[in-house]
């Protein structure tokens, strides 16, 4: 790993815009709710229910996290 990555990965974020970073981050989270309901209507329980789950709240965090670590303009 390059020492740059180990920076970015271990360094506190700016807060950048902080009303534009606001209504990202609320957006994901209504996304992910919305998607956790619904797969909680359609999926049985299961183990690969609960791994769902699991990976779905994994992403839900990397989502934050790009929102914070990354460039704010770009699309």
């Amino acid at each position: 790993m390059e020492s740059d990555e180990i920076e970015t990965r271990f360094t506190y974020p700016s807060p950048g815009d902080r009303d534009k970073d606001m209504q990202r981050h609320r957006r994901i989270c209504t996304e992910f709710k919305r998607l956790a309901h619904e797969l909680n209507e359609v999926l049985p329980f299961s183990r690969e229910t609960v791994v769902t789950f699991a990976r779905l709240e994994e992403a839900h965090i990397w989502a934050h996290i790009a929102i914070a670590r990354h460039d704010h303009d770009r699309h």
